[in-house]
């Protein structure tokens, strides 16, 4: 059974690489023992550059990595763990990925860096994961993320990565229960996230903490909506959050129980698009005219 991919290192024009351990036919899939991906070490005295040459060598063309479904993965490097994780000294980083995406990888800790990424997607992952040390205010490329579970994309990333992120999308978190619990990472992209979509995050009940940062934010996509926010609970006298939704172009609501439409909504006043998927809706309220941009 394959557990190593040694001859990976010795394609320096590879530009793209998919390792997925599932397919949909009998037998156990190719990939469901790979622990690692060398089958070499990075630990005691060898430094990233010693056993790897200069950085710009280590996969120097890699643009788009996806690992998918690898559930013995552990690390890039046999002998790697997370305490090498922690000392950059020891891990080469990809000079030009892109696209990264991690799926269905619950053992792994230990990758080489990724600086320049700016697609990153990560489902059911390891909490000790580690994308990127730390970078300079103003220097990160990340544009758009993706996960299900919000405290490891946290760990996985220093704040400073968060500015300049354009789209944001959380979906299936099991344990989040207020954005407020991150509000450090949307004061971090305030005045850049554009698109922000959070579906079927069973226990969220307060969007108070993260919306009213979001002032550059155009498209809202709330499935369900959280339960607070139907009752118009946690709003301020002031509207707030959703007075400071001053840039909200689309907005796309599920209201699985709801009969009329949440009093916030009048503060939206930017809208142009709006989406209310609803089987008990009765009525349009009194101050629907006010929007006057739909």
């Amino acid at each position: 059974k394959l557990k190593h991919l040694a001859v990976l290192g010795k394609l320096p024009k590879l530009k793209s690489l998919k390792i997925n351990g599932w397919r949909p036919v009998a037998g156990d899939p190719p990939f469901s023992d790979l622990e690692y991906i060398e089958n070499t070490t990075m630990s005691g005295s060898c430094s990233g550059v010693r056993a790897f040459g200069s950085e710009d060598s280590f996969f120097p063309s890699l643009e788009k990595l996806e690992l998918c479904n690898l559930p013995t993965l552990k690390g890039w490097w046999s002998g790697d763990n997370n305490s090498d994780q922690e000392d950059g000294r020891l891990l080469p980083a990809f000079p030009r990925l892109c696209h990264l995406t991690i799926r269905n990888c619950p053992d792994l800790v230990s990758m080489p860096l990724c600086p320049t990424v700016e697609d990153l997607e990560i489902w059911n992952c390891n909490v000790n994961l580690r994308i990127m040390k730390s970078i300079e205010s103003g220097n990160s490329k990340l544009r758009t993320v993706s996960t299900d579970n919000m405290a490891h994309l946290r760990a996985a990333l220093p704040i400073e990565a968060f500015q300049g992120l354009n789209s944001m999308l959380i979906r299936c978190d099991e344990k989040l229960e207020k954005l407020s619990e991150f509000e450090a990472v949307f004061r971090c992209c305030s005045s850049s996230l554009q698109q922000l979509q959070i579906c079927w995050c069973p226990l969220l009940k307060s969007v108070t903490g993260g919306l009213e940062h979001l002032t550059a934010l155009k498209m809202l996509k709330l499935n369900p909506l959280p339960s607070q926010s139907e009752a118009g609970e946690g709003v301020e006298d002031d509207g707030t959050p959703w007075r400071c939704l001053h840039s909200l172009r689309y907005l796309s609501i599920y209201l699985p129980n709801m009969v009329k439409l949440p009093n916030w909504m009048r503060y939206l006043t930017t809208l142009e698009h709006l989406e209310i998927d609803s089987g008990e809706l009765e009525s349009l309220p009194e101050w629907m005219p006010e929007l006057t941009s739909l």
